[in-house]
């Protein structure tokens, strides 16, 4: 865990030394929330962390936001998402042939990876809920645990369960759209 702040596996997760010893800090919650995530998303709803690793991480990614706003704050939350869009948008510009559905081989580093893969996908994820509001968001990413659970599911299952709840996930550049503006 050298680069790690939490690692997953189903049913038990890993906190780096470091951040163990913080516990009030906010960066805590991330990890935590993060980690956590990874048991609705990936271990009960499996998907293939070499060629859509966004499926699992960007999930993840956005649901510890989502903790974040509701159980510290919205405005802690806030930061978390600008700090996402600048990363996003740096590594966009120095790899403008990358995507956020890239394999994981296609990158060049984890610095890079995790730009898009984890800070890209989840604003991304984070565009789609403002576009399609909390009812219809939510309720996608139920039926889509709901229906692939114990299942290896893909990003094109996602995408059919944000459009089978009334979104229209084809604007996203998850559900093979063009990229979302920053916030």
């Amino acid at each position: 865990m050298s680069s790690a702040a939490g690692v997953e596996y189903s049913g038990l997760f890993f906190v780096a030394s470091a951040n163990a010893a913080a516990p009030r800090d906010p960066f805590f919650d991330v990890i935590i929330s993060h980690e956590t995530a990874h048991e609705w998303f990936y271990a009960s709803v499996g998907s293939d962390p070499m060629e859509e690793p966004w499926l699992d991480e960007a999930l993840a990614t956005y649901a510890s936001n989502v903790f974040l706003s509701l159980i510290v704050s919205e405005a802690s939350a806030q930061t978390e998402r600008a700090a996402w869009a600048s990363v996003y948008d740096r590594a966009k510009q120095a790899h403008p042939d990358l995507a956020v559905t890239s394999a994981v081989y296609d990158f060049p580093d984890s610095e890079t990876y995790a730009s898009f893969v984890y800070s890209g996908g989840a604003l991304e994820l984070d565009a789609l809920r403002q576009e399609m509001g909390d009812d219809v968001f939510f309720a996608a990413l139920r039926e889509y645990a709901s229906s692939y659970h114990a299942a290896i599911a893909t990003g094109a299952d996602l995408c059919e369960s944000f459009a089978a709840a009334g979104g229209s996930p084809s604007a996203s550049v998850l559900c093979g759209g063009e990229a979302s503006a920053s916030p």
